[in-house]
């Protein structure tokens, strides 16, 4: 947790740099940078800024692992859990805004082939419902039954769309990574 918090704080830092169109200074964020792993105990990191819309800087800290060897750079993948979702959701978002897509619409308006186990619930499931786990099932059902299995995402959502949710759809909220890889 700690460590997301240090990404949101770099994050508001370098946008109120920007938004005063101070001059950016490399150096000083290499300072800042070590400064705040050392003070939050963060073996690596990964930094890119991007100032109209071009990248500024793109470049990796410290180490992948603590008491590891392996340098962090601009390429590195973080595990990030479920943070994802926030993107995913703010992707969406953005569409809607820009009126590409509706947060209400259908499902199967953009993937023809969605399934679940009631086929009512499939027919009236919109993209809201994706991003507010409103679908009937209960925390992480059916969620870890195909973690790190060799099997695509479409064979993970067919068998998805198998799972009988032990709730009623828009009743309860339940916790569904799945929903987020429709």
């Amino acid at each position: 947790m700690r460590k997301y918090f240090l990404l949101i704080v770099l994050s508001c830092f370098f946008a109120e740099a920007f938004a005063q169109q101070q001059p950016f200074a490399i150096r000083d964020l290499d300072e800042y940078v070590e400064k705040a792993m050392r003070e939050w105990q963060i073996p690596g990191m990964a930094v890119c800024v991007v100032k109209d819309n071009k990248v500024v800087i793109m470049k990796g800290y410290g180490v992948k692992e603590a008491g590891g060897q392996d340098k962090v750079d601009e390429h590195t993948l973080f595990m990030i859990g479920s943070n994802t979702k926030a993107f995913t959701a703010t992707a969406l978002a953005m569409l809607h805004e820009e009126r590409k897509l509706w947060l209400d619409d259908k499902v199967k308006k953009w993937l023809p082939g969605f399934t679940l186990h009631d086929p009512w619930v499939a027919n009236e499931a919109n993209l809201r419902d994706l991003l507010c786990h409103r679908l009937g099932f209960e925390t992480f059902q059916g969620d870890f039954m195909f973690f790190d299995s060799d099997l695509t995402t479409k064979e993970v959502l067919e068998k998805f769309g198998k799972v009988k949710p032990k709730y009623s759809f828009r009743s309860k909220w339940g916790y569904t990574n799945a929903a987020f890889l429709v």
